[in-house]
């Protein structure tokens, strides 16, 4: 069992390193992106060169989001399947932008099956932050309810993407997940706050978990407290 929770342990960590990559990459590629739009705005020379630059900085910002929100699940949930697709479908959907941007390519079948990558990646990302809520079982239609709502709309926007197939009743379809995500997404940390008191460890898995992240913290709050004095 210790080594089950160290290995859970390890993994938490690296999931936590990976969210720290992923939220200075964020910083960096939104602040060179806003530089970039300050420069374009005050100069008169903005020509094909810088529009590359602002629009590979903004993808690399898009799949850095994606990728800390993945980060973060992998840190601290359960269904990790969701924050290893989320953040690797945002790093492939980014590399295929920034190489078609640069490349220049005109290729349609590239640029769609790249969007839906990208659709994909954020879905799951965005399933990933919903995954982490601990719910009373009164509660966990909502967590799953936007899960599956999330995955749902990016496969009816990559099949329409893929197939070129946007019929009236197609539209009506994502309407409707549209606004199911969002409900889902506005309730379920709602249901987080009210389950938060009625919730307790449900494994000596669980409860290993929470005793080594408090140590660590303990540990961290002592290597301060060395420093202060």
């Amino acid at each position: 069992m210790k080594s089950k929770t160290n290995q859970q342990s390890l993994k938490e960590a690296a999931g936590l390193q990976m969210g720290k990559v992923f939220l200075y990459t964020l910083i960096c590629s939104v602040g060179f992106a806003s530089l970039i739009g300050i420069m374009a705005l005050l100069s008169s020379n903005f020509g094909e060169v810088q529009i590359k630059v602002l629009l590979t900085a903004l993808s690399i910002s898009g799949a850095s989001l994606c990728g800390l929100a993945a980060g973060v699940s992998l840190e601290k949930s359960r269904v990790k399947v969701l924050g290893w697709s989320g953040m690797i479908l945002s790093l492939i959907g980014c590399a295929g932008v920034v190489c078609g941007i640069w490349t220049e390519l005109a290729n349609s079948s590239f640029w769609k099956g790249t969007t839906a990558i990208w659709l994909w990646g954020a879905a799951s990302a965005h399933g990933s932050l919903l995954a982490l809520a601990r719910l009373k079982e009164t509660f966990i239609w909502s967590k799953w309810g936007g899960i599956t709502s999330s995955l749902l709309l990016a496969t009816v926007l990559s099949h329409g993407i893929l197939t070129e197939t946007f019929s009236g009743d197609v539209w009506t379809v994502i309407g409707i997940l549209s606004i199911l995500i969002a409900g889902f997404s506005i309730c379920t940390p709602i249901f987080h706050l009210l389950s938060r008191s009625e919730m307790a460890p449900a494994t000596k898995l669980e409860i290993d978990r929470e005793i080594e992240q408090l140590k660590a913290r303990l540990e961290a709050l002592e290597h301060q407290k060395a420093q202060l004095a």
